[in-house]
């Protein structure tokens, strides 16, 4: 859970690099939600900190308090790698294929990279009450909510089609 924490908040900061890197400025007339760049670039950081801040007190009371895990950098260094290199390849892969990214798209990229976040939150915080009753329990609602995430983007994608 911590790693899945950490890969949420490496996906925060590149989902904002990308929108920086490929929106406009502003668009005018005004598509989605957002007229300007950064109002969009401000919510999202908003909303995304506060489920991270959250996603961070849950497991680190839960890994250090609970569990009272010992930290192995090594073993966390080598993971943090890995992960750090599948998030470079999506963020480069996103460079390639988002082009052009309106304010539209971009406010739909949030979005999704927001619901990950929030996942991430929600599985934590439920699975920190869980775990009062079996330390076991901690993973069981990350499990549940991820693999229905992992099936259902797919599948809704598919179901709904491309945002224009």
């Amino acid at each position: 859970m911590f790693l899945y924490m950490v890969e949420a908040i490496i996906a925060v900061f590149l989902s904002i690099l990308t929108v920086l890197l490929l929106a406009p400025p502003q668009e005018s007339p005004k598509i989605g939600n957002y007229g300007r760049k950064t109002d969009l670039i401000k919510s999202f950081l908003l909303i995304s900190s506060g489920f991270i801040v959250g996603c961070v007190i849950f497991v680190t009371a839960f890994v250090f308090i609970v569990l009272k895990a010992p930290f192995d950098f090594e073993e966390v260094k080598f993971a943090l790698v890995l992960i750090g290199g599948f998030q470079l390849f999506e963020f480069f892969s996103n460079l390639f294929l988002m082009r052009p990214l309106t304010l539209k798209k971009a406010e739909f990229f949030l979005s999704e990279s927001l619901g990950g976040v929030f996942v991430i939150f929600l599985s934590t915080f439920i699975g920190f009450f869980l775990a009062m009753f079996s330390e076991s329990l901690f993973v069981y609602p990350f499990l549940i909510l991820h693999a229905i995430i992992v099936l259902g983007s797919p599948i809704q994608y598919f179901w709904k089609g491309k945002v224009d």
